[in-house]
Parts: structure tokens; C-alpha cells; sequence
């Protein structure tokens, strides 16, 4: 008969399940206080919300919706663009308080709320490729990065392996595509190429230290001899 591995071989330090869905590091004690003022922002607008029955998840979703009107008026009209991305935003900021605010915030809820999220910055750098505002290179090299940067900030969150610093730049994307639509400035490769050369290196100490936590935790201390 086989042994069943001790609880102990199996099991690892989680961070706390309201840290799960999220990639923030030592700033999280900014993030916690500013989503408490952003609650108290939007406290209005929850007892409407909660009287025609919208649910946290809804309000993320209608968010997403409106980067439509983003990918249609990008050049076209890209003041009115802005405008949908603004909206993007402010739904995006709306969801979380209200989920906290109404106790009905979730596991299943912030992974929505982060990847309708991260659809902002994709779409938005995504189309300024499309329409020559950043080299293909450049823009290509933004997302991945920035990608990487998520999904690596929220497995070292899941792990417990301790705190660090992740540089987030969507809200600058968003700056730079306003600034561009009222002005005609274009900032996309200086933003871009700035906050890549700054993802690269939290993506590589990133992946060095989930490598020696995933070794250490789960990879088994018998070595075989070729």
C-alpha cells in the first residue's frame, strides 16, 4: 500500500482569501485606504442600486460593455471615447464598494472585477497599436509585460511568500490616450516604453522568487542521478 503524504508535504501558507484576487505588494495599504474613500465617494449611489437588485457582478460586466463604445470612437471621435474609458473606470470603482458596502464582496467577485479590470488596459493599448500610435514592438511588449505582472503578483499572494512593490500603469494609459484625444500629444511609446523596461524587472524578480518558493514547498528533496 502507498502512504499518503503527511498534510504537511502538501499544504502551503495561503495569504488570507480577501488577498487572493489581488497583485498589489507593499502599496496595499495605500489600496485598502483609498478603496475605503472611494466607498465613501459612491455611498449614494447604493441605495438606488440596491433597490433595482444590481449585484456587484453586473456592475463590473457593464463596465466591460462600455470599452464598445471605446473601440468604435477611439480615432473617430476620441474625446467621446475618453469618455467611455472614463466610464470604464468609474464602473470599475463602483463595483468593489458597492460589493464591500452591501457585504456581498466575494472570491468569485474580485476575479471578475480583476479581469473586466485588466480589459481596459488591453483594448485601449491594444487599439493604439492598431492605429499607429506606439510601435507594434513597443505596445506588444507593454501588454505581456504588464500581464505577467498581474498574474505573477497574484500566485505570490495565493502563496504567501511576503510582500513586494508592483508598479501599475493602466489609470497612465488612460491619462495619455485623454491627453492625446483633447491635444493630439502622443505619450504612448515614452509611457509604454517606461513602465516596460520597469515590468521587466519585477517580472524577472518575479519569476526568481516564485521559482525558489515552488521548489522549496512542492519539488521533492530526493535528487536522481543521471
Amino acid at each position: 500500500m502507498f502512504n499518503e503524504p503527511e498534510k504537511s508535504e502538501v499544504s502551503f501558507k495561503t495569504q488570507p482569501q480577501s488577498d487572493f484576487f489581488n497583485y498589489f505588494g507593499k502599496e496595499r495599504t495605500i489600496q485598502l485606504w483609498l478603496a475605503e474613500k472611494r466607498t465613501r465617494l459612491t455611498s449614494a449611489l447604493f441605495p438606488p442600486l440596491e433597490r433595482i437588485g444590481l449585484v456587484p457582478d453586473t456592475i463590473s460586466y457593464i463596465g466591460l460593455a462600455l470599452l464598445t463604445g471605446v473601440i468604435i470612437y477611439f480615432v473617430r471621435k476620441p474625446i467621446l471615447a475618453s469618455v467611455f474609458s472614463l466610464g470604464h473606470v468609474a464602473f470599475d470603482v463602483i463595483d468593489g464598494a458597492y460589493a464591500r458596502n452591501a457585504c456581498k464582496a466575494s472570491q468569485s467577485g474580485a476575479f471578475t472585477d480583476m479581469v473586466c479590470d485588466q480589459f481596459g488596459m488591453v483594448v485601449v493599448s491594444l487599439l493604439a497599436i492598431f492605429h499607429h500610435l506606439v510601435e507594434p514592438l513597443i505596445g506588444a511588449a507593454y501588454v505581456s509585460l504588464y500581464l505577467m505582472v498581474v498574474v505573477f503578483g497574484v500566485i505570490i499572494n495565493v502563496m504567501g511568500i511576503g510582500s513586494r512593490i508592483t508598479i501599475t500603469s493602466k489609470y497612465f494609459l488612460y491619462i495619455v490616450y485623454g491627453i492625446w484625444a483633447v491635444t493630439g500629444f502622443n505619450y504612448f511609446t515614452f509611457l509604454m516604453t517606461f513602465f516596460s523596461c520597469v515590468m521587466a524587472i519585477e517580472v524577472l524578480i518575479g519569476y526568481v522568487r516564485l521559482k525558489a518558493a515552488i521548489r522549496k514547498k512542492f519539488d521533492s528533496p530526493e535528487r536522481f542521478a543521471i
